[in-house]
């Protein structure tokens, strides 16, 4: 028996090739050594060369009696690896290999139960440890169960030598092949869980695969002493090989950036009613009537019509939400939800189902901040102004961008083979609104002058990278901290956004002990020279939370004045019902990078949820997205006040 590397539908997921951005910046000195606590980490024991390594943990499962829990082994070199008698073990027992060859740089996942193990990965396992699955090939020996509370791991070849071993949370750290504490699950809150966290290594972020073994817990990602490649999770059901790097490409296209409140509407609406063959929405929730009935009209045309919400929204599913999708099942279309039910043994992918991407026809996809509700899209008259959430989109026809966010959706919408994707419950009354309630299209108001009543609408040759989260967010060398750690002396970033927090990590940490990387980021470039101002939402923010905007604004200052940084944060409502962006835009010896999507600031955005975010090089859009921005800028300051008045 031969394994191969898994193509986890890596031909069309990896588009681009996936070029990675070669000759950035080193991480920040900061970051290097920055620690978790007052202790320090431990020192490394020298790299082996071990041809196996165990690279994955899943000890704490989610089927009953943990019948789901398994191991994940893979050859990291470059020859075929004879198993036959190699053995794995843990704290007393041991399975081993028959006859079969690992080859060069394939993985294999081993469990205890085939089904189990599907039905919370998605895929089936290489291997099972209990006979008796006529569908899997089993391994011999006495299956192996893994302490909750901890254990150890540990791989012999077939001569009986130990070739790898990793120990976590209270298993004996004194065995042979480790050195040092053991590796303990990332969960600096509840909302990190430790059932159903995989323990995994840190993979190298230029190749993918296993940084050298050091036998010592900094060789996993739930490292807490590494703010960037550290302080990680996974998640059954996750694709975190398909999507580790960012798609990046290089298209002629036509890109349009549309703004909120000012035109958001008109410039989304007029797209979905010009659908002829398909609309597809990636999303969190969809509230707006008159987008709910668009889509109503547009699959009783015969549309096909597919929405894939989030079941559990912040404050649960509005009656206007529920109106939405049950208007569009009732026409035709199809909604689904991703559910987080443990009662019924059911455990969504991602905290929260948080992106916004629309596709339509095939030919055009539209990625941005704005959920579609009144408030980030007002339908009022504009011409007395209006009221909104300050938020943007990029619309594009680049085929291989629709292509790339084509299989994000069909990775996620896929009942098939992942139990957290239901058709939204007609007829269930816990998921319809009461039978008096009628929609009414509120929205708007006068307290903001429309500056910018249309949306801007380029051709070009654009450099465009698909960035989706949780898998490749906050990789140094690509997304927003590549860009980011790119700006030197001469350069401008500028930073929008709903959130971005003082510091991750526990609530009694500090960003000290528990940096926010992009934060961090922001200020290294200063640092290094670069004018950046950072504006955030002051309509929604809790002032009083120790990770409020209010304290990012102030610790940010702060550090300004210490080290008399180009650097300036502000908190705003520039637009009347809040900032709702998620925007970073970076002008760079000379050219413009402007970033837009669903990414906030919290470390839940960038490693638990599923977002997408659009980064593009482009002179044109940078420069009115950076209008936008200096328009809001200039409105966040106390006592200014500018008079209506339109700009094209």
């Amino acid at each position: 028996m031969c394994y191969k590397p898994r193509s986890l539908l890596i031909v069309a997921r990896n588009l681009a090739g996936l070029l990675l951005v070669a000759g950035l910046l080193t991480l920040p000195a900061a970051w290097q050594d920055a620690p978790s606590s007052n202790t320090s980490p431990p020192a490394h024991r020298p790299a082996t060369s071990s041809s196996v390594l165990i690279t994955a943990l899943y000890y704490d499962g989610y089927a009953s009696n943990d019948a789901d829990e398994a191991f994940q082994l893979t050859n990291v070199s470059s020859d075929p690896i004879n198993m036959q008698g190699w053995t794995v073990r843990d704290n007393s027992d041991a399975v081993v290999f028959p006859e079969s060859t690992l080859s060069p740089g394939a993985s294999i996942w081993v469990t205890r139960s085939r089904i189990d193990f599907l039905d919370s990965f998605g895929f089936a396992p290489d291997w099972v440890m209990d006979p008796g699955d006529p569908l899997v090939p089993a391994l011999g020996g006495e299956p192996l169960r893994f302490a909750n509370s901890g254990d150890q791991i540990t791989l012999w070849d077939h001569a009986g030598q130990l070739v790898d071993a990793m120990v976590y949370k209270a298993g004996d750290s004194r065995i042979d092949g480790w050195n040092g504490a053991a590796v303990q699950p990332y969960a600096p809150s509840s909302t990190f869980a430790q059932t159903g966290q995989i323990l995994y290594r840190k993979p190298d972020e230029r190749t993918g695969q296993p940084v050298p073994d050091s036998d010592v817990a900094a060789d996993w990602a739930q490292d807490p002493y590494d703010p960037i490649h550290g302080r990680r999770v996974r998640y059954p059901g996750w694709d975190v090989e398909a999507f580790f790097h960012t798609t990046q490409i290089t298209a002629t296209a036509t890109l349009t950036v549309a703004v909120g409140p000012d035109h958001l509407f008109q410039t989304l609406i007029s797209q979905l009613e010009a659908a002829q063959d398909s609309i597809q929405f990636h999303g969190y929730t969809l509230e707006h009537p008159l987008i709910a009935q668009a889509l109503v009209e547009r699959a009783q045309a015969g549309v096909d019509v597919t929405l894939l919400l989030e079941d559990g929204p912040a404050g649960g599913i509005t009656w206007a939400g529920m109106w939405a999708a049950g208007e569009i099942e009732q026409a035709g279309g199809q909604v689904y939800l991703m559910v987080n039910r443990a009662s019924e043994g059911i455990y969504d992918r991602y905290r929260s189902h948080h992106l916004k991407v629309f596709i339509i026809d095939g030919r055009l996809a539209m990625v941005g901040s704005e959920n579609p509700g009144l408030g980030g899209m007002p339908s009022d008259d504009l011409s007395d102004g209006t009221a909104g959430h300050r938020g943007a989109y990029l619309l594009t026809d680049a085929a291989e961008v629709v292509a790339a966010l084509q299989t994000i959706f069909n990775v996620d919408l896929d009942p098939a083979h992942h139990r957290d994707i239901v058709r939204w419950p007609l007829g269930d009354p816990d998921y319809a609104p009461p039978e008096w309630y009628a929609p009414e299209d509120v929205s708007g108001g006068d307290v903001y002058p429309v500056y910018w009543p249309q949306p801007l609408t380029i051709t070009g040759t654009f450099p465009i990278e698909i960035i989706s989260a949780p898998e490749n967010s906050l990789n140094a060398q690509e997304s927003v901290l590549g860009l980011v750690n790119r700006a030197a002396a001469g350069d401008t970033l500028y930073i929008e956004q709903l959130q971005e927090a003082p510091y991750w990590g526990p609530i009694d940490g500090s960003p000290a002990t528990d940096a926010n990387a992009r934060l961090e980021a922001y200020i290294e470039a200063a640092r290094r020279g670069t004018r950046v101002r950072i504006l955030l939402d002051g309509y929604f923010d809790d002032a009083a939370s120790p990770r409020s905007n209010s304290a990012a604004v102030s610790y940010v200052n702060q550090i300004a004045r210490d080290e008399g940084l180009d650097l300036q944060a502000l908190r705003g409502n520039p637009t009347g019902l809040g900032i709702h962006n998620k925007m970073v835009l970076a002008q760079i010896d000379g050219a413009g990078y402007v970033h837009v999507g669903s990414l906030n600031g919290s470390e839940a955005a960038n490693k638990i949820n599923r977002e997408v975010a659009l980064q593009v090089q482009s002179d044109a859009a940078y420069a009115y997205l950076a209008g936008v921005f200096e328009l809001d800028w200039t409105l966040s300051k106390p006592g200014i006040f500018l008079p209506l008045v339109a700009r094209d």
